[in-house]
């Protein structure tokens, strides 16, 4: 039998040479793309208004101060980014006497599963919002397009249900620019999606640093 050590072999059949360094980039070259990564979100979050940053940020702190929950929602990386950044809120918040209510609707892979199967993908936020919505709540949604159609049915049941709305969004804030109750957008160019999302992640992880200052 032929042993995975013998990469010499290997390669010739296909397997990968971990020496070998990744898509042919040098040590180097790979952190001149981070800096290059870097200084691109360090652009984008210089051009991000202010005014709403801070708005958004008095929105999450009156839900924390009120012991309301935090939802947050989003596809794809943006699904990622809501479930960092849930871990990050509930964890941070532990060196404080009471922890930050919060909840990613993008995490119970059955109950979404099953919304989907049943109703279509389009459902599976909102019912979730409406299962566990109450009074004081806010829902904090993360696009970069911002016009993810399962996002903007939450944004509209939460409207309609008057509850507060944050969107931390990219390009030009798509659909949930002109209905969530304050919009943070990373003015990227259209089409532009890890920019976007870093910087969504440099945010999230600010808004942590704010809350249990």
């Amino acid at each position: 039998m032929q042993r995975r050590e013998d990469w010499s072999a290997n390669t010739s059949v296909g397997w990968p040479d971990p020496r070998a360094s990744p898509a042919g980039q040098s040590a180097d070259s790979v952190w001149r793309l981070v800096e290059g990564r870097v200084t691109e979100v360090e652009e984008l979050l210089g051009k991000v208004d202010r005014g709403a940053l801070d708005r958004a940020t008095k929105i999450l702190l009156d839900a924390y101060r009120g012991d309301n929950c935090i939802f947050v929602a989003g596809n794809g990386g943006s699904a990622a980014t809501a479930s960092h950044w849930v871990n990050d809120l509930h964890k941070t918040s532990m060196r404080n006497t009471r922890g930050i209510r919060a909840i990613s609707l993008a995490d119970n892979v059955s109950l979404i599963t099953a919304f989907a199967n049943d109703e279509g993908y389009d459902s599976i936020f909102r019912q979730q919002l409406a299962s566990h919505w109450r009074p004081g709540d806010i829902l904090v949604l993360i696009s970069v397009s911002g016009s993810s159609p399962n996002l903007v049915s939450a944004a509209l049941a939460a409207q309609e249900r008057g509850i507060t709305t944050i969107g931390l969004l990219g390009w030009d804030g798509g659909l949930l620019g002109d209905i969530v109750t304050e919009a943070v957008i990373v003015p990227a160019p259209r089409g532009e999606y890890p920019a976007v999302e870093n910087a969504h992640t440099v945010m999230c992880s600010a808004f942590c640093d704010a809350l249990v200052a």
